[in-house]
């Protein structure tokens, strides 16, 4: 025979599923915003890392080129200590030019470029 429940059990069991379904919604809201605020303040300690870097490597380049200028003050030329493998910090080798490839967009025609803008827009 089936058993009948009463309506305080019916409910009572309804208010118990209701429980569990805000229970894990709660929990999953709540993980949500751990994440968004990990990532927040990960974000942050990243940027102040990466700043607190490039101050250490200033500091360290203005070392580097207070003491070229040092050298060259004792007496030596910078010829001399190019030479020796120490160049002057305060000149930067430039990068060769490179040249574009005959079919790479950048060597082509102005006007050709223009029709693939035109063709992209369509």
């Amino acid at each position: 025979m089936a058993t009948h429940q009463s309506v305080e059990e019916i409910l009572a069991k309804a208010r118990e599923e209701q429980t569990k379904k805000l229970d894990a919604i709660s929990a999953l809201a709540t993980a949500r915003q751990a994440v968004i605020t990990a990532e927040a303040n990960h974000k942050k300690r990243l940027e102040d890392f990466k700043r607190q870097l490039d101050t250490e490597l200033k500091t360290i380049k203005d070392n580097h080129a207070r003491s070229f200028h040092a050298a060259v003050t004792a007496g030596n030329t910078p010829t001399e200590l190019r030479k020796l493998g120490l160049t002057d910090p305060r000149t930067t080798k430039r990068a060769p030019r490179t040249r574009p490839q005959a079919n790479s967009p950048a060597a082509l025609p102005a006007e050709h470029h223009e029709s693939e803008d035109h063709h992209e827009h369509q």
